[in-house]
């Protein structure tokens, strides 16, 4: 498969226009503004207080109704999205002036939630397409701390140019994108981070979700999915293979954050299926690379 993507939204089409361009796998950004839109009235319960994706999706005359998402996919969505919110806390709590790498951003606010919270000594960098960093400059700005990059991240040379200072720790956040891509464009991303944190002499941790091929087969056959005619490509049983690409390559934490949103019967199918492949159905990953000796 080719890399996802490498179109340039020219610069006279209007915001309409280059939303409704979108391929399949970039347009999943607007399923995940969708959830969170929805959360209010979908899943009160979830404590979700920023209203940025009700306003974005407003602006883009998008209903979020339109991917038919039931509860259970909206509290999915907002609780992967808290749990990459909580890790990376952690993360900037044992190194306040850290670098995030944020790796397919779309259009989701996560530097304004996580700035909010902070001593604003962190940098970070949202890392997409070329067409949708062209539409997420119309809602999100540079600044001094944060910036937004335009490039293929199944590219081997994004991690060597991005900008990264020797030694500075860094975590790399993937939400809701390496399933999309062929193991071996995964496993060649994991390859270069892991030389570019090496040649920077710099402490790196990933974070990421997951799904099993099960798991997978089910998620793609949701209506939000049949809609945009998007597939997982890429499935892991346990976080703890990918240390076959890189060795140094510590488990921190393996966490189902999705069965919180499932009903009982999801419940009951992902422990069936533990107990016939040892792996949940999907999950949210975090990972530290081990310095070297």
């Amino acid at each position: 498969m080719e890399p996802i993507g490498k179109r340039i939204v020219p610069s006279d089409m209007t915001l309409a226009s280059s939303v409704s361009a979108l391929p399949g796998v970039s347009a999943t950004m607007l399923v995940t503004l969708a959830a969170k839109a929805l959360v209010a009235t979908d899943a009160p319960e979830i404590h979700y207080p920023y209203q940025r994706s009700q306003e974005i999706l407003r602006e883009l005359e998008i209903d979020p109704r339109r991917f038919n998402l039931n509860p259970s996919e909206v509290r999915a969505v907002v609780l992967r999205s808290q749990w990459f919110g909580q890790t990376v806390r952690r993360f900037l709590g044992r190194h306040p002036d850290g670098l995030c790498i944020n790796l397919g951003c779309g259009l989701d606010a996560s530097f304004e939630e996580l700035e909010e919270g902070g001593d604003a000594r962190f940098t970070w960098l949202d890392v997409d397409l070329p067409d949708v960093i062209a539409i997420r400059r119309r809602f999100f700005a540079e600044t001094a701390r944060r910036r937004l990059i335009a490039a293929d991240i199944t590219d081997a040379r994004l991690f060597a140019s991005i900008p990264w200072d020797s030694g500075r720790p860094a975590i790399l956040v993937a939400e809701g994108v390496l399933y999309f891509f062929q193991r071996a464009q995964v496993e060649s991303l994991f390859r270069a981070q892991a030389e570019a944190a090496d040649a920077r002499r710099a402490n790196l941790e990933v974070a990421f979700d997951y799904a099993s091929p099960f798991g997978a087969w089910i998620v793609t056959r949701r209506p939000a999915h049949r809609q945009l005619g998007t597939t997982f490509h890429w499935t892991l049983h346990n976080p703890s293979e990918l240390r076959s690409v890189d060795p140094r390559l510590e488990l921190v934490e393996d966490s189902n954050v999705f069965l919180n949103a499932m009903g009982t019967g999801a419940r009951q199918l992902d422990a069936l299926y533990h107990l016939v492949s040892g792996s949940s159905l999907g999950g949210c990953a975090h990972l530290r690379r081990i310095p070297a000796t």
